[in-house]
């Protein structure tokens, strides 16, 4: 990865979620120096329908492991948006289908608390 198209998406306890600006995204430990790339994913959507794309990192207490949410919000509302999580655990991504909200805003305002992520999001209409 170069250091200069280094792009944080999100980070949780210590783990950073890196892209490095050719559809790569790696989760970094900068204490232990460990990486692991993950598996990389096309959106299914035309570019053109993009809005904008949101990365978040967090921790799952159930399992016991490390999630990274991906949200790809699209111009038109009746579309439904991309949300996809990928699993540290399974090293595996899964799209969550049917998704009924749609992002407030472009910054995507995430709180981490109570170890789970909370988005500012409106109901689809």
């Amino acid at each position: 990865m170069k250091d200069s198209a280094l792009k944080m998406l999100g980070y949780c306890n210590g783990l950073l979620a890196l892209y490095n600006g050719k559809k790569e995204i790696s989760l970094l430990n900068p204490l232990t120096r460990k990486s692991q790339m993950l598996p990389v994913i096309e959106i299914e959507s035309p570019p053109y329908l993009v809005l904008f794309i949101v990365y978040r990192l967090g921790h799952d207490p159930i399992f016991d492991g490390y999630k990274l949410v991906r949200m790809v919000q699209l111009y038109v509302k009746d579309d439904d948006d991309e949300v996809k999580v990928y699993s540290l655990r399974t090293d595996s991504w899964r799209r969550i289908k049917n998704f009924p909200f749609c992002l407030m805003y472009k910054r995507a305002y995430v709180v981490l608390a109570n170890n789970a992520l909370h988005w500012v999001v409106s109901k689809k209409s």
